[in-house]
């Protein structure tokens, strides 16, 4: 999900195609959580919200955004995921975003999520890291690190923590 246009000066553009990608994300994450858990008590903390993203002048970003995020879930099903029977609209991309705007707080169940975690290597095209943690009351239960940059290879290596 590489997006923004990059004529801008480099400092915007740096900031236009890292938030591009964070709502992106954010949008496909809270989607899929709540296709699978439901939206009620679906607490998720995260780095963007829907404010500059709903204003009238971003409507072309936020119509990049809708079709990166369509184009991402168009393939959920090759990885086991629910796909949506038809693409989102705008509206259904920035209420998952909205869903995303929780202060978490020790207790109760959070799902905590950097959408690029590594910036200079995400701004490289190199390596950088979707992060994803559920927090329960304080505990961390479980953390995912999607890789999009690494290399899949076609050998699988198995290694079992003992």
């Amino acid at each position: 999900m590489v997006l923004h246009d990059m004529s801008l000066n480099p400092n915007q553009a740096v900031v236009g195609k890292l938030s591009e990608n964070d709502w992106g994300v954010q949008a496909i994450v809270s989607w899929v959580l709540a296709e699978v858990f439901g939206t009620q008590n679906l607490s998720i903390v995260a780095e963007e919200d829907t404010d500059s993203l709903s204003k009238s002048e971003s409507l072309g970003l936020l119509d990049s955004v809708s079709n990166a995020v369509n184009e991402a879930l168009s393939e959920a099903r090759k990885y086991g995921l629910p796909k949506p029977d038809k693409p989102l609209g705008s509206h259904d991309i920035l209420k998952a975003i909205g869903r995303c705007n929780s202060t978490g707080g020790p207790k109760g169940r959070h799902w905590v999520l950097d959408p690029v975690d590594g910036t200079l290597g995400f701004v490289r095209g190199d390596q950088y890291a979707v992060a994803l943690a559920l927090i329960e009351d304080g505990k961390v239960l479980l953390g995912v690190l999607g890789c999009p940059n690494y290399s899949v290879k076609k050998e699988v290596h198995r290694r079992t923590c003992q």
